[in-house]
């Protein structure tokens, strides 16, 4: 697939910059972490500190910012433990991939095999060649079409204006050489 080594190099600089904003905003986070508890209508907010109670000590809705902080952080815990798998993965597709591997498979074989072999994907040779022998057909211009003008070089245009300055360029071109 022509361009996947650089969409996965894009990727990979996204998750780096990702992984970067994570990793600043885990260092100012909060000790611990979150637990709800939800009864009935009410959620009720717990913070669960290493050593501390195993159900963790309550948390007035009126502390936002660390009901607030405590989220983020398990939220951004999540989000680093992904970016650097999406990472490692990444780093080990682009270290071993070659867009061009499977016509270097068929330019590896001798000429002879070559000749004998339809290659699964024409190479940039053969890709070139069929290009150069196509023949270019200009686009042609229909009986009746208003303001075809002739010209010194026996040429048409469509419009007054692109003809004349045309006719200028060629006119005066020899002199800027």
């Amino acid at each position: 697939m022509t361009g996947l080594r650089e969409k996965l190099l894009q990727e990979q600089d996204r998750l780096e910059k990702i992984l970067q904003k994570t990793t600043e905003r885990l260092k100012d986070a909060p000790q611990g972490r979150l637990r709800l508890s939800t009864n009935k209508k009410w959620t009720q907010y717990y913070h669960c500190v290493p050593g501390g109670k195993q159900s963790g000590e309550y948390i007035a809705k009126t502390n936002e910012k660390l009901i607030s902080g405590l989220a983020q952080k398990d939220y951004d815990k999540k989000i680093l433990k992904l970016t650097e798998r999406r990472l490692w993965q990444i780093r080990k597709i682009t270290g071993d991939y070659d867009e061009e591997e499977i016509e270097k498979i068929f330019l590896k074989e001798h000429m002879t095999r070559q000749k004998l072999i339809e290659p699964v994907e024409p190479t940039w040779e053969q890709q070139l060649k069929e290009w150069i022998s196509e023949i270019y057909k200009g686009k042609e211009f229909q009986e009746g079409t208003p303001l075809i003008l002739h010209f010194s070089r026996k040429e048409q245009d469509r419009k007054f204006t692109g003809s004349m300055t045309a006719e200028r360029l060629i006119r005066y071109m020899p002199r800027m050489q």
